[in-house]
């Protein structure tokens, strides 16, 4: 019998204010006394339902809860950021209906309330008499059948909430699940001293004399600009470039391959430049740029970095043979200038070597690439932000720290302590471990020692976010905690934006997934609005990781059936290896499975070769290359919409932490504890993942050998 335990990410590793979902909407302007948004500007989550059943609805559709009726406050919020241009008091209108049901005082009422930019509450004006609960407070209407404006906070006054707002100021409305059924379509703010058509500007009364005033009002726009990232971008050659025709010859967008590229096939355009544009918007300083290209058969191109419309780097593309055909290529240029707002371009050019015969002459290649990469030049002393800074998609820092290796003294992965704590759009807090990259880049390279350490984000929100560094060392501080001040990174600060997410389909960075989540029933829900998650796969086969290609993992598993469902553009590490375990999960995508089970250790099991570490039972040195390996195959999961199930234990190795510290009875050994945090600190990140405390899992602690008893069978 199977006795599996699976919890989740963020039952095991975060706090409780991970649970309290959130959807923002694009900031808009306070013109004229008003400010009116439509409900879907923000993306619907957990229990609010877009739709378009009933008619008379403004927009695109309308939200409606389907979620059960709730005295809590504070579920699937709704975000609606505005900037007040002239101070005044402001009362809030919402247009609903009673959606379901034939009594006029059910399935009547939201939440609502308003925050500063900092997500502080704010307290409605005294002389309105609010109706309280928790800092958020009920807004209800009591008609049926009917579309209306009528939105009051206490019983049969038609008065809404207000709040005297200033000047210059952003503050946001946030809607909050109350009554199953209610349905919401609009909000607006409207001054009252200024705005007499719309209800009475000395009591705040709004009746049915109103609706029509209140429908006719424009949708606010604008907003303040945030301001930009301060370091470490991605570029997609794509998405992140506007102008792709600033050359003597045009690019193209080659959707297959996620690159840009020119039409080789106009004779004229052979041999000539194209570029793409756009502005940096990162801070003036030295980086280290580098582009991906894929490689072509046809001929060897030349691509160009320019600033401003100077040329700072060149380089021409490596030869490759039809086995490298379109295989992604990197170049980095080194510590390369770049100023505030400055142009960045990137060209390249057709080119043919003569080799592959085409028609009556030969092929040309068509100069393709997919993205460059910027991250503060080499040598820095501070933490650098990478990644694309989208909504849901995973943020890097990466902090400079003392030098170490896998297997030194002081361990970097016991003896350290890396934390980063991460504040977003409403004070929003989240605080996730580190661990140690070595050179970070050691997937590629092997490194074993270096001087980074790292730690990941997946913003669940759109704007302004900060980060803040604690980088502790002492004997065993990984778990224990205390230690002091690892070096000058400790207390580090720094600031990023978060821009919205690009992309579609089963990709799980897609605004309507964004993020699995455990929410008390039985099914997992996707925080981006996109329903409820249903298990297709099997539980086999476990040792999916002993993988070949992977270092220091002494199988012969290749995959090789599932190498032609590599497919260009996806990812390899060292020179193509890895072809085969990306096709798996290519595989596994088209075919309609949704999740992989497997095990991360099994040192005394049957395969054996599947562990994190430098040996199989090395269980205080992670082995940094391997785990980096790992990573590459979990991200794509994430962009082919495959969930990995990391099963910890299993019933040959489940005491194994406690044996090899001496004592199988111990309650749970500290090498466990740091077993559980380097693979948070590392894969914690991930959009989806379920994490399963271990299968076939049934010890008695009396039983010293670690082996399973008769009721684990």
């Amino acid at each position: 019998m199977h006795r599996t335990i699976a919890i989740y990410l963020g039952l095991m590793f975060a706090s409780p204010s991970l649970f309290a979902a959130t959807s923002s909407a694009s900031s808009v302007n306070e013109t004229g006394g008003i400010v009116a948004v439509q409900v879907e500007s923000a993306p619907a989550i957990g229990g609010w339902q877009s739709r378009t059943a009933v008619a008379g609805f403004s927009g695109t559709a309308y939200y409606h809860n389907a979620s059960a009726t709730t005295s809590t406050p504070g579920n699937d919020i709704l975000e609606y950021p505005f900037v007040v241009t002239t101070g005044a008091t402001y009362q809030v209108q919402l247009r609903s209906r009673i959606d379901e049901g034939t009594s006029s005082t059910e399935s009547n009422d939201t939440y609502l309330r308003l925050v500063n930019s900092a997500g502080a509450e704010l307290t409605p004006i005294a002389n309105d008499n609010v109706v309280t609960g928790a800092g958020w407070y009920k807004v209800y209407m009591n008609q049926l059948d009917t579309w209306t404006w009528q939105a009051s906070n206490k019983d049969k006054d038609r008065k809404s909430l207000s709040w005297t707002l200033a000047a210059g100021k952003t503050y946001k409305i946030q809607l909050s699940r109350r009554s199953q059924g209610h349905a919401v379509d609009r909000i607006v703010l409207w001054d009252r001293s200024r705005t007499t058509a719309l209800g009475n500007t000395a009591t705040g009364s709004v009746g049915p004399e109103q609706d029509a005033a209140l429908n006719a009002l424009a949708d606010s726009t604008g907003g303040t600009t945030p301001p930009p990232p301060t370091s470490g971008l991605i570029f997609k050659a794509l998405d992140d470039f506007p102008n792709i025709t600033a050359g003597t010859v045009p690019y193209y967008k080659d959707n297959q391959r996620n690159a840009l590229a020119i039409n080789a096939g106009v004779v004229a355009d052979r041999g000539k430049f194209a570029r793409a544009e756009r502005t940096f918007t990162g801070t003036a300083g030295n980086y280290d740029v580098t582009i991906t290209t894929l490689k072509e058969e046809d001929g060897e191109c030349t691509y160009r970095l320019l600033i401003n419309g100077t040329k700072v780097g060149e380089y021409v593309n490596p030869r490759t043979n039809s086995a490298g055909d379109l295989d992604p290529n990197t170049h980095t240029w080194s510590k390369i200038a770049i100023p505030a707002n400055a142009t960045i371009a990137l060209e390249s050019n057709t080119h043919s070597n003569g080799l592959i015969e085409e028609g009556e002459g030969f092929a040309w290649a068509r100069g393709r690439w997919t993205q460059i990469e910027l991250a503060v030049a080499s040598g820095s002393t501070g933490p650098q932000v990478s990644g694309e800074l989208k909504q849901w998609h995973h943020v890097t820092v990466t902090v400079p720290g003392p030098e170490s290796s896998e297997t030194g003294t002081p361990n970097p992965f016991r003896d350290y302590r890396l934390d980063v704590t991460f504040t977003g759009p409403g004070g929003v807090v989240r605080k996730v471990p580190g661990y140690f990259a070595a050179d970070g880049n050691a997937g590629e390279s092997g490194a074993t020692s270096g001087t980074l350490w790292r730690a990941h984000l997946t913003p669940h929100l759109t704007g302004n976010w900060s980060y803040t560094i604690s980088f502790k060392t002492g004997s065993d501080v990984a778990f224990d905690g205390g230690g002091s001040s690892a070096g000058a990174n400790d207390g580090a600060t720094g600031t990023f934006t978060v821009g919205t997410s690009n992309k579609t389909g089963a990709d799980f960075r897609a605004p309507d997934k964004g993020q699995l989540d455990y929410v008390g029933e039985h099914a997992l829900r996707w925080r981006g609005g996109g329903g409820r998650f249903f298990k297709t796969a099997m539980n086999h086969p476990e040792v999916f990781l002993e993988y070949q290609d992977f270092d220091n993992t002494n199988s012969t598993r290749t995959y090789p059936g599932h190498i032609a469902d590599w497919a260009s553009g996806d990812p390899t590490w060292k020179s193509g290896k890895g072809k085969g375990i990306i096709g798996v999960v290519n595989y596994l995508a088209n075919e309609g499975v949704n999740e992989h089970y497997f095990l991360t250790r099994n040192s005394r099991g049957d395969g054996k070769q599947a562990f994190p570490w430098t040996a199989s039972e090395a269980i205080w040195n992670y082995d940094v290359s391997k785990l980096a390996q790992w990573g590459v195959v979990f991200e794509h999961m994430m962009k082919k919409g495959v969930v990995p199930q990391f099963v910890l234990d299993e019933t040959e190795n489940q005491v194994l932490f406690e044996l090899l510290e001496g004592n199988a009875k111990m309650l749970i050994a500290d090498s466990r504890k740091l077993y559980y945090r380097e693979m948070a600190a590392r894969f914690g990140h991930l959009n989806a993942a379920i994490w399963n405390i271990g299968e076939e899992n049934g010890w008695d602690k009396n039983t010293p050998s670690g082996e399973p008893t008769s009721d684990a069978q």
